[in-house]
Formats: C-alpha cells, sequence, structure tokens
C-alpha cells in the first residue's frame, strides 16, 4: 500500500484544510458536532504534519470556533425549482 506524508493543516480555514487533505491522500476527521460542515479553522492535528502513513488514513483535526461564513452550514443558496417537462411543440404537458 502506498504511503504519504501528512500535510500541515494547523491554521488553515477548513475548505482549505479539507482540499489539502484530499490532495495528500489523506481524510480528515473530527469528533466536534457538525464536524467539518461547522467551518472554522483548524486548531490542532493527529498525527503531526510530517508523519508518514499509508494513503486514505484518517487525521483528527481540532476547529476553533466557526467564523460566520463556515464551510457548508447550510446557509448556501438554495437549488433551483424544478421545470416542468417540454412536449415536442415546446409546450408544458399536463395530464388532466
Amino acid at each position: 500500500m502506498r504511503k504519504t506524508l501528512v500535510p500541515a493543516l494547523v491554521g488553515l480555514d477548513c475548505g482549505d484544510a479539507f482540499a489539502l487533505a484530499m490532495d495528500s491522500g489523506v481524510v480528515i476527521m473530527s469528533d466536534r458536532d457538525g464536524g467539518l460542515a461547522s467551518g472554522g479553522r483548524v486548531v490542532g492535528q493527529a498525527p503531526q504534519a510530517g508523519t508518514q502513513v499509508y494513503a486514505a488514513s484518517e487525521v483528527l483535526v481540532e476547529f476553533d470556533d466557526p467564523p460566520d461564513d463556515d464551510c457548508g452550514g447550510g446557509d448556501g443558496p438554495l437549488p433551483p425549482e424544478p421545470v416542468p417537462p417540454m412536449g415536442p411543440s415546446g409546450a408544458t404537458s399536463s395530464t388532466a
């Protein structure tokens, strides 16, 4: 199995930490309620940066309190409304 080095995640916001972890081949985990979706900045990690681990190993991260612009806490834009199917002439189909 391939080995990789744990990246330095401390000081990064949750989005940047997640992206760097993915690029490095490790999986970041958090034991707090809301996990990564709660946002914030990484203030601790285990194992430490530079540790050699197997690819897809878990790295436990600790976050500070999230700022108002969190990392996916559910306040993003709403999905678009569904569009009714169009018939061959461009008119919406209806069933009566």
